[in-house]
């Protein structure tokens, strides 16, 4: 009330005919609160909404260590650096004891080379016991076509050739890998049977993270024989079981 009140107050002494030192010294003094006054509710504002609002964490893994780009990793007598990182989760759902459900998100684009998108925000007023989602996008919007947001074919997620969704796209480099340059390639799709692709998951949730360990991924693919993977087939499918294998929530 104090604060409205001196606003109300700056405004009259403007109007009136104060000498024009007189008057500027006046305005800048309650200038000055009123930025304070702003700052203070939106920072207040802003306080509130983080304090009322979690989220659901991909937390990527080699081993024990966290997944980065370009960083190289150790297993089996192999050197792994990892260029590109992408997957999609879709029908994210919360689960509750008693049944009660939340559909968190339809389709979301998990991508390592940006950092926001290993996280889902959900208002955290219920104590949440299980997660349910794919990981892939389904046929039904595979045969619609190309879609905007994170399905948008500008993420590089789309096969124009093909007419359907790239699940999951890894990238990246072995020394014990047989191709040209020691590069590995595995896109992953399919939306048709027999080659569907689409994996599902459920899991108790543990912390709100959900674990990906590419450790698990590697240590089991044959990196000699097994590396590139580049339209759908048994080796998408394969592979994409082999990939839906490292998802827990417990390490």
């Amino acid at each position: 009330m104090k604060k409205s009140s001196e606003i109300r107050s700056f405004f009259l002494l403007y109007n009136k005919g104060y000498p024009c030192i007189y008057r500027q010294i006046v305005i800048f003094k309650h200038m000055k609160k009123i930025y304070l006054f702003i700052i203070i509710t939106f920072l207040s504002l802003a306080h509130f909404s983080q304090g009322n609002e979690t989220g659901l964490n991909f937390s990527l893994l080699f081993g024990k260590e966290k997944l980065e780009l370009d960083k190289e990793f150790y297993s089996n007598s192999d050197t792994l650096q990892f260029q590109t990182i992408r997957f999609y989760v879709s029908n994210v759902k919360l689960y509750k004891q008693n049944k009660e459900t939340v559909l968190l998100k339809k389709y979301h684009l998990v991508d390592l080379e940006n950092p926001t998108s290993l996280f889902i925000p959900f208002q955290n007023e219920n104590n949440w016991d299980s997660v349910s989602f794919e990981i892939g996008i389904d046929s039904v919007t595979n045969s619609n076509g190309a879609m905007g947001g994170d399905l948008d074919p500008t993420n590089g997620m789309y096969w124009t050739w093909n007419s359907g969704y790239i699940n999951v796209k890894i990238e990246g480099k072995s020394i014990n890998c047989g191709a040209r340059k020691n590069k590995f390639q595995f896109h992953l799709g399919g939306y048709q049977s027999p080659f569907a692709t689409l994996q599902k998951i459920n899991t108790p949730i543990n912390n709100n993270t959900i674990l990906v360990d590419f450790e698990t991924l590697f240590s089991n693919t044959n990196l000699q024989t097994t590396h590139t993977i580049m339209s759908p087939g048994k080796n998408a499918v394969d592979f994409s079981h082999l990939f839906s294998s490292s998802f827990n929530t417990t390490k």
